[in-house]
């Protein structure tokens, strides 16, 4: 970060917060999904029922063959503010017998959706509604550090996802930065992380700590960009960031 854009902004606004809200996506209407929720109460039980369930510990192929089980088939998936994982299912299973779905998201509230839809697909139709590709972004982020990354985070106000991998040439994991509470080394491993969302769901990421710090380190900057530009911007036409 040693770029003279950096310095123009002297006050760095952190960007991972355990006390974020959600990433509500800019300009996006509430999504409609009354049919969803009733399909997952049908199959899991009442209400209340779906309100006590244990919380997603994303860790292995054994689990996420579970997960294949339990979720809600759909065409497409529902585009949500509550989405914390758009996991790609060929990057856990080697059992291509168990992949008869190529993705599944995963929800807060505890909603589960498998689809034949790509996971890189699915994040496009959201970057898509925030107005600006993922492309444009990580040309951003190449132009002010200088270098290109191979797995660059989406930083676009408080909408932010981070792939797993460089999800250039072929799909990969996402997960959302906005709902990050924590994340920690896994004890004996140099390239497992695991990630603390929000409502205790977990995730066992194939990414080290070093290069999982790096890409914080960036979503920070660009998010501090981003909002010290629109301050600036919002003083000439006398209005106030809320």
């Amino acid at each position: 970060l040693h770029h003279p854009l950096y310095h123009t902004f002297p006050e760095q606004l952190h960007f991972f917060n355990p006390e974020n809200e959600y990433a509500y996506f800019l300009g996006a209407r509430r999504m409609q999904f009354q049919n969803l929720q009733e399909n997952f109460y049908k199959n899991y039980g009442s209400r209340e029922k779906i309100s006590g369930l244990s919380p997603y510990q994303i860790a292995d192929g054994e689990q996420i063959t579970l997960y294949l089980a339990q979720g809600v088939a759909y065409e497409e998936a529902f585009i949500d503010p509550s989405i914390f994982c758009v996991l790609n299912v060929s990057d856990h299973l080697n059992d291509e017998a168990k992949q008869t779905f190529r993705t599944l998201v995963f929800y807060e509230d505890g909603l589960i959706v498998k689809t034949m839809e790509s996971s890189n697909h699915i994040m496009e139709r959201i970057f898509q509604r925030n107005g600006i590709r993922y492309e444009q972004i990580r040309f951003i982020i190449k132009s002010i550090e200088g270098k290109p990354h191979h797995s660059s985070p989406y930083v676009l106000g408080n909408a932010s996802f981070l792939p797993l991998k460089g999800p250039i040439k072929k799909d990969v994991t996402w997960v959302s930065l906005g709902h990050l509470t924590d994340f920690n080394k896994i004890t004996g491993s140099n390239t497992h992380i695991r990630l603390d969302f929000k409502n205790r769901h977990t995730f066992d990421a194939e990414i080290s700590m070093e290069a999982f710090q790096r890409h914080i380190d960036t979503a920070e900057f660009i998010y501090s960009c981003q909002y010290n530009f629109l301050s600036k911007a919002s003083h000439f036409f006398d209005m106030t960031l809320r």
